[in-house]
């Protein structure tokens, strides 16, 4: 069986037959554990929505990651095009 967990906005997945289960892991489907997967080898950026849900869609919610360049990120980019 799977379970997810949650700590701050970072998560993840156990599996009863490797690691300890505490009471605040929440057992979910083999469907939805398998399903996670499937639509992160497909692409989406999924994050936890709503732990305690019982269908995938109440679980977990798709996200756009906006990048934002820093100053020295700039600096890099600007000198790595100067040394081509």
């Amino acid at each position: 069986m799977y379970y997810i967990f949650q700590n701050g906005d970072d998560f993840g997945f156990k599996c009863d037959e490797i690691h300890e289960i505490t009471e605040s892991d929440v057992l979910i489907s083999d469907e939805i554990y398998q399903r996670f997967f499937d639509e992160q080898c497909g692409g989406r950026l999924l994050r936890v929505k709503n732990i305690n849900g019982t269908t995938f869609e109440e679980i977990f919610e798709e996200y756009v990651f906006e990048y934002t360049e820093t100053t020295e990120d700039k600096l890099l980019r600007l000198n790595n095009r100067l040394t081509e």
